[in-house]
């Protein structure tokens, strides 16, 4: 008899901190030192992460690749300068000064072609730092939500893993006293290993998680803080073609590619027009002097006569044209080269169009479905902790025996998990439909 009271007193206790527990298990703000909120961490994102400076500074070569094509002229002028004398080695001779300047003049449109190539471009870059902007921000908010869940996840195991213990040592001694069969004991030893691993597992995940949030966020897992929130509740999910049209219309990626197209269609036109070749236009100016020496009408010195040394200068103005004539470089490879990589992405644009259409249709699906199990627990999910104590109540009173009241005990605790999990699960898989549809918002400065 005393040791059916001392077996009823340690359930009371057990169930004091399981409902203890329950009561926090969806706290609306985690007490701690450090708290971290999801601003603050988007925030943060934006301020330390490297990956997304990194694609900050692809956004600044690409405007300076802009201007490089934007450039007026293709080439900067050429000033040739020449001088030439051999009088120092004679009285007689000649020297000249020559100066031109040239430059090479696109014909065809080219420098408007280059333009557009160099402006399409930067919009790519911009387009590219807007995704990769989405993405770490959805990532954020991902590992933001799963670090909450797994926090939770480890204390409710924690309790669990408390109890299971309890339960698995009270049962090694009420089998010494042949209360309950050797079997019924083992199967407590079973259960509690099963829980330890668990628990196990999920501290490796929470840690997984916080270093990879922290990583994200630029800081250390020290400096991370606590993160304290909810998770989002989806009050309706829109239509397929809804989705479909939204991610039309707001994928950067999609955009990117519609850009690349674009881009790709004036590269081919501008290796068309590169087999046009381009006039390099010359203008110089030019002045010969000679020195005449020798002897005079009678046959005397020139020198000594004051007829040497005589001096004549020739001016001149040049201009002129010069044609390079195409017939053995590689224009015409490089015009079937951008043919081709123009034909590559359309092609690429249409099939990632498929892919997204799969993507959007396949998270919509699995929305729907975790939608619904949510459902089914909405229930009777938020009545566990009153079934918990209507238990301890029952089996208080006589009205439910030891093994029923474990039985549905555990039964409970694990409906509160996999609850959990769903949670966990919606959340996630909205994420990821977000990022789908271009509804993700990105980090701001």
């Amino acid at each position: 008899m005393m040791k059916k009271i001392r077996y009823r007193v340690f359930i009371k206790t057990t169930l004091s901190l399981l409902l203890a527990f329950f009561a926090l298990l969806y706290p609306a703000q985690i007490l701690a030192e450090s708290l971290l909120t999801i601003d603050k961490a988007i925030q943060m994102t934006f301020q330390n992460n490297l990956d997304l400076k990194e694609k900050q500074a692809e956004v600044g070569i690409a405007k300076g690749e802009k201007q490089k094509l934007s450039a007026i002229l293709p080439s900067s002028p050429q000033i040739n300068l020449q001088y030439q004398t051999d009088k120092p080695f004679a009285n007689e001779g000649q020297k000249g000064v020559q100066v031109s300047l040239s430059q090479e003049i696109e014909i065809g449109g080219q420098q408007f072609l280059r333009h557009k190539v160099g402006k399409l471009q930067l919009q790519k870059s911009q387009k590219d730092f807007g995704r990769y902007n989405q993405f770490i921000s959805n990532q954020v908010k991902k590992l933001f939500y799963k670090t909450i869940y797994l926090q939770q996840k480890k204390s409710a195991l924690q309790l669990l893993s408390t109890t299971s213990q309890s339960f698995s040592g009270n049962a090694k001694k009420r089998a010494q006293d042949n209360t309950i069969t050797s079997f019924e004991s083992d199967l407590w030893q079973l259960e509690n290993a099963n829980v330890t691993l668990e628990l196990n597992v999920t501290n490796s995940e929470l840690k997984e998680a916080r270093l990879n949030l922290a990583k994200l966020l630029g800081t250390t897992e020290d400096e991370l803080g606590i993160p304290t929130g909810v998770f989002p509740y989806l009050k309706n999910i829109p239509s397929e073609s809804e989705l479909l049209n939204l991610a039309q219309n707001q994928r950067l990626d999609l955009q990117k590619l519609n850009l690349e197209v674009l881009q790709k269609g004036k590269s081919y036109a501008l290796a068309k027009r590169s087999l046009i070749p381009n006039p390099q236009l010359s203008l110089g100016y030019a002045q010969d002097t000679a020195i005449i020496s020798g002897t005079d009408f009678n046959g005397a010195n020139a020198i000594t006569s004051n007829l040497g040394d005589a001096k004549q200068t020739d001016k001149f103005l040049q201009m002129g044209v010069s044609i390079n004539i195409p017939i053995f470089s590689g224009y015409r490879g490089e015009l079937t080269k951008s043919k081709h990589e123009k034909q590559l992405a359309v092609f690429q644009k249409q099939n990632f169009e498929k892919q997204i259409e799969v993507e959007v249709k396949s998270l919509r699906q699995r929305l729907v479905n975790i939608k619904n199990v949510i459902g089914q627990f909405q229930g009777y999910a938020g009545n566990i902790d009153r079934n918990l104590k209507q238990l301890s109540q029952a089996y208080q009173n006589g009205s439910v025996d030891y093994n029923n009241f474990l039985t549905n005990r555990d039964r409970l605790i694990k409906a509160k998990l996999q609850y959990l999990d769903a949670r966990w699960t919606l959340a996630e898989t909205q994420l990821d439909l977000d990022l789908a549809t271009g509804e993700s918002k990105g980090v701001k400065p």
